[in-house]
């Protein structure tokens, strides 16, 4: 008897998915071992997107520059004091999720966004 297509399905998704290893090159863990590449490449692959996103969120130009200065120093914090080994969630999805923390806690610290 030949199994149906909804039959191979559930049984592809009964199947334990393998322990994928964790990425070790990630910013966040060579942040950690204090490479100092990692920094020039964490600015210039987010920069621009973190910039974008505290001008967004900032009433003058200077706020914005104080608010992305605090995101990657959340980003460096983050790096030492965190095992940066989750492979199940992207470098970049880790990030934007500091930047929206700093966000926050620049609203409720300050009363307001800078």
């Amino acid at each position: 008897m030949s199994k149906t297509d909804s039959q191979i399905l559930v049984e592809t998704y009964r199947r334990p998915l393998p322990n994928p290893k964790p990425p070790q090159n990630t910013i966040f863990n060579r942040l950690k071992a204090k490479d100092r590449t990692a920094v020039t490449e964490c600015l210039a692959t987010y920069g621009s997107i973190l910039w974008a996103f505290a001008k967004e969120h900032s009433a003058t130009f200077g706020a914005a520059e104080i608010l992305t200065e605090q995101i990657f120093l959340d980003i460096w914090k983050y790096a030492e004091c965190h095992h940066c080994t989750d492979a199940t969630v992207s470098e970049r999805t880790q990030i934007g999720q500091i930047a929206v923390r700093r966000l926050v806690r620049n609203k409720y610290e300050i009363g307001h966004i800078l």
